[in-house]
């Protein structure tokens, strides 16, 4: 066949015939071999790119929050509070040193369905639990019995096929409605059975634990039984933090906080000073945070807090004025005889706290009225 014949048949071939034609020429030679490897890789990396674009945030607490109504926020740091009162408490505890470490943002992994197994109906008696400390009521390991719950919420609640914010949406629960968690919680979402609210039929799938109580849900109001430690007191305010020149009695409002809430949390007395001995200082006197404390920068704390109240969580609150911070912990919230509807509906002047420092200061509204500059919140996640 002559070169003339030969281009005249690659101009009639074609596409197919042409490419099986350049790979066998590759395979020929002694870089061809490199080139198909290039090319394999390169096209491994675009699926795994394009099938990573199709995962859903898989905490569910970015963007949109599965609340139906949505979170709206609550009062601003400092807003509506009147005056700067000059703070009259000496320098507390500063956070600089911080050893407690956000916790990572989950990997959705694959999509589990919610087991199906499970028909237990909610106040069934087979659900009673013995009496256990709220750290041990919070823990719920894989095989354990399904429990009661309640839903938390000011609007109804999506309930979600899978496991992440984005899961197809198959029903909603009703604000307070009584449901069951069949299994501990993934990605931040409890598997859930109960009965939806507009059909009455009964669904499974998974809400976002924000939203889910094993405390029964009575209304709004929330008092936690948590009693206040004084961080003067003699038996503890003398010891020092760290290697600082400061003390207890003079900076030891976290540590007195941590002690009234983990008192609390376990269901035993521990005081101030055995608080001091279970935490760490930096040698300036900054306190380390435990790794089982999360801490939140958010300005939407109100709701934040509402909502771990009602899980049978205190929370710590940290605020400032001028160079000098103060930290109380949040132990309720009672809005009196207020119909109480709306996230936008919550008032820091609800609020109850106990101030280590000042038994004058009984709400949240009053502790920022001192200290308007909001830092941040913490609580026990266990995690």
């Amino acid at each position: 066949m002559t070169q003339t014949q030969k281009r005249a048949q690659e101009k009639t071939e074609n596409p197919e015939k042409k490419s099986r034609r350049f790979m066998t020429a590759l395979q020929k030679t002694g870089w061809g071999k490199t080139v198909l490897l290039v090319i394999c890789l390169l096209f491994l990396c675009l699926s795994a790119c394009l099938s990573g674009c199709r995962q859903a945030d898989p905490d569910g607490k970015g963007g949109n929050p599965d609340s139906a109504q949505g979170t709206e926020s609550g009062e601003s740091a400092g807003e509506n509070l009147s005056g700067e009162t000059a703070l009259d408490e000496i320098p507390p505890e500063t956070n600089s040193g911080e050893s407690g470490q956000l916790p990572p943002a989950a990997d959705s992994g694959d999509e589990k369905e919610l087991p199906s197994e499970t028909n237990l109906e909610p106040g069934d008696s087979s659900l009673e639990e013995p009496a256990l400390s709220i750290k041990e009521w919070l823990r719920m390991e894989e095989g354990d019995e399904p429990r009661t719950a309640w839903i938390v919420a000011f609007d109804a609640l999506n309930v979600r096929r899978f496991c992440y914010s984005r899961g197809t949406v198959v029903g909603q629960f009703a604000a307070g409605q009584q449901v069951l968690v069949t299994g501990p919680a993934r990605y931040g979402f409890y598997p859930v059975a109960g009965t939806d609210k507009e059909t009455g039929v009964e669904i499974r799938g998974y809400c976002s634990e924000d939203y889910v109580s094993f405390l029964e849900y009575t209304g709004p109001a929330v008092r936690l039984d948590i009693g206040r430690y004084v961080q003067t007191d003699e038996r503890w305010g003398e010891l020092m933090l760290g290697e600082s020149r400061f003390n207890i009695a003079q900076a030891g409002c976290t540590t007195t906080c941590f002690a009234m809430c983990e008192s609390y949390l376990t269901g035993t007395e521990i005081t101030p000073d055995q608080m001091w001995a279970e935490l760490t200082y930096s040698n300036e006197g900054n306190l380390y945070w435990p790794e089982t404390y999360f801490q939140d920068y958010s300005p939407d704390y109100l709701i934040r807090i509402y909502q771990k109240l009602h899980q049978g969580i205190p929370v710590l609150i940290g605020s400032r004025q001028g160079s000098g911070q103060h930290w109380v912990l949040v132990t309720g919230y009672d809005p009196g005889e207020k119909e109480i509807t709306s996230s936008s509906q919550l008032k820091s002047s609800d609020f109850i706290i106990n101030d280590p420092a000042s038994k004058g200061r009984a709400t949240l509204a009053e502790f920022f009225r001192d200290l308007p500059h909001f830092i941040k919140f913490a609580y026990y996640t266990g995690e």
